[in-house]
């Protein structure tokens, strides 16, 4: 879902490291190294951020509510005074939501949030549609090109 906006960060970067359940191929193509990272198995997705440097200058974290244990350990991936892009879905619209879901920030490293919504359209069930994989990748490459952003909403949120 993030292909989009991890193509434009490689483009935007000195190097990348690229955490995901399968990212060889799109790390291969990005030139980017490849960390195989499952949150759902998360004594072996701890052991594998573990051998991250805690040098960037940049990370870009997407943990379901499962993950979250992997939050900190993600997070102290990045250096101090760098920043975090934590992309959110749209019950984090919510800042009380929104904190269960990002514990113990550092107060040393910027954070950003991007929440996920969804846009009305009276063709799709509910009335709404999801974000397209465009979307998404567009909205976390607004908080990368942007600092300032301390949480951006993409579509509408309530809750969904």
């Amino acid at each position: 879902m993030l292909e989009g906006a991890t193509t434009w960060l490689a483009r935007h970067s000195d190097a990348m490291t690229l955490a995901a359940r399968h990212p060889a191929r799109l790390a291969e193509r990005l030139g980017a190294t490849p960390l195989k990272l499952d949150w759902s198995d998360e004594r072996t997705a701890l052991k594998a951020v573990s051998t991250l440097s805690g040098e960037f200058d940049l990370t870009v974290i997407w943990l379901h509510d499962e993950g979250i244990a992997l939050s900190r350990p993600c997070e102290n991936t990045v250096r101090s005074g760098g920043r975090l892009i934590r992309v959110h879905g749209s019950l984090s619209a919510d800042p009380k939501i929104r904190q269960t879901r990002a514990p113990d920030p550092r107060d040393d490293v910027c954070q950003q949030a991007v929440i996920l919504g969804f846009h009305p359209d009276a063709q799709a069930e509910e009335g709404k549609r999801w974000l397209s994989h465009a979307e998404i990748s567009a909205g976390v490459i607004a908080a990368a090109r942007d600092p300032a952003l301390e949480a951006l909403i993409i579509g509408g949120a309530g809750g969904c």
